[in-house]
């Protein structure tokens, strides 16, 4: 008997864009083959051969691919219509799939819902983006290739000419006049949005506002109000609701890393190395500065911070310590949506256990009803002696575009002797608290 294969519904298609054609091409190609093949099985009355078999059924699976493809470009249209009035060019459309798949640190983010547009002090519009939302996609920039940043640094620093056209048109725009170059804005935004999907605080929830300005002041609220019930012609009383402020100032964070011009030449995946690199470190820093703050000069994070109700000298970790936060943020009305904790003290609540194995069974305690639907994220950021607990919607992370800079040079220092490139990192950040109430910690945890 001969195979029947239904093809025709990816026709229905409207054609855009050169995706869209190359996709059809080769969808076309694909049929027209398996046509000839079932057509001359057909001709000699006969069932397909095994080779034949073999052919069609490698040919079906480039058509469902390739007509996969142009479904999923057709749904992609209205991809970003929350996003205001953007053209259906085919380079914005984001590759969702190819971007969680990609490896490394991917964008992994949709465009959600636009923003959130709130004032500063001064009446200067600051998006704040939350969780699974873009920087990239809400400024409508060309996407590209998951790897191009990395590809860029590479070509910036060896010269080469076989890099894609963006990148070439890039480089001649983006000289600073001190002997390197500075990362076009859409790369920064790029990068930006792999650095917080590879934060753990961008994961729990934290909201990250762009900053007009490098000092900002963010309204806070320190306690609620209380109502009152309040009879005909009866005075209303003062409820005790209490607003403040917290003034947001950039704090720079910057690293030099020295590389070897051998390995950006001779290394295939230079770029991709370089790139989940400085992702990677970079969220790991942002996470470091928040969580513990530094010494010197010192800058409060925030298991440091006053702003957070505390719970000192615990000793030896149990889930009663865990229990107890999600009790205390609920009893003052908020909801935990994630707690942060070192993995080994992680580790240690793991095994956590009930019976000694002779006189009574031995098994696992877990987690208590109360902690379910609260998301648990492990860091080497935080250290073992504190745990942290909350709605990290309340987190604002405060970051400002151009201020997030990735230069490349082989001129500074003695870089040009060594034969050597030097990439600069410089990114500036800061929190805000907008809610105290919607933290707890812990303090004191021994393993």
């Amino acid at each position: 008997m001969l195979k029947k294969y239904d093809y025709s519904k990816y026709h229905n298609c409207e054609k855009y864009g050169e995706r869209f054609k190359k996709a059809e091409k080769a969808m076309n190609s694909a049929t027209n083959s398996v046509n000839a093949i079932l057509s001359l099985a057909e001709s000699e009355n006969r069932d397909l051969t095994s080779s034949e078999e073999r052919e069609a059924d490698k040919l079906m699976k480039e058509i469902e691919k390739h007509g996969g493809e142009l479904d999923r470009l057709e749904k992609l249209r209205d991809f970003d219509s929350d996003v205001g009035d953007r053209s259906h060019d085919p380079q914005k459309v984001i590759d969702l799939e190819k971007e969680r798949e990609g490896g490394g640190y991917p964008l992994a983010m949709t465009s959600g819902h636009k923003p959130e547009i709130i004032k500063d002090v001064n009446g200067a519009e600051i998006p704040v983006y939350s969780k699974g939302q873009s920087l990239a996609i809400w400024n409508r920039d060309k996407q590209y290739a998951p790897d191009t940043f990395g590809r860029y640094i590479v070509a910036l620093a060896t010269g080469r000419q076989e890099v894609c056209p963006e990148i070439k048109a890039a480089q001649m725009t983006t000289d600073n006049a001190g002997g390197g170059y500075l990362v076009p804005n859409p790369l920064e935004r790029m990068v930006i949005d792999r650095v917080r999907n590879a934060s753990v605080l961008a994961r729990s929830g934290a909201r990250f506002a762009d900053l007009p300005n490098g000092t900002t002041q963010i309204a806070t609220v320190d306690s609620g109000a209380t109502f009152s019930s309040v009879g005909e012609g009866e005075t209303i009383p003062e409820g005790s609701v209490s607003f403040g402020s917290k003034q947001m100032v950039l704090q720079k964070r910057a690293v030099l890393i020295p590389m070897t011009v051998e390995l950006l030449e001779d290394s295939y995946n230079a770029g991709q190395v370089i790139q989940d690199a400085v992702v990677r470190d970079a969220a790991e820093d942002m996470d470091n500065f928040i969580i513990s703050g530094t010494t010197d000069p010192f800058y409060d994070g925030l298991v440091t911070t006053g702003s957070i109700s505390e719970t000192g000298s615990v000793g030896a970790i149990a889930w009663e310590d865990f229990h107890n936060m999600a009790i205390a943020l609920r009893t003052a009305n908020e909801e935990p949506n994630a707690y942060i904790l070192n993995p080994t003290i992680a580790g240690d609540c793991d095994v956590l256990t009930t019976g000694d194995g002779s006189t009574s069974a031995k098994s696992w305690l877990g987690a208590p009803p109360s902690l379910e639907g609260i998301q648990r994220l492990q860091t080497g950021n935080i250290s073992t002696a504190y745990a942290l607990m909350g709605d990290f919607t309340q987190l604002m992370i405060g970051i400002k575009q151009g201020t997030f800079r990735v230069e490349i040079s082989r001129d500074a220092g003695n870089y040009f002797a060594k034969d050597q490139v030097v990439l600069k990192v410089v990114y500036r950040v800061d929190y805000a608290i907008t809610r105290n109430s919607a933290f707890r910690r812990l303090a004191g945890i021994t393993t």
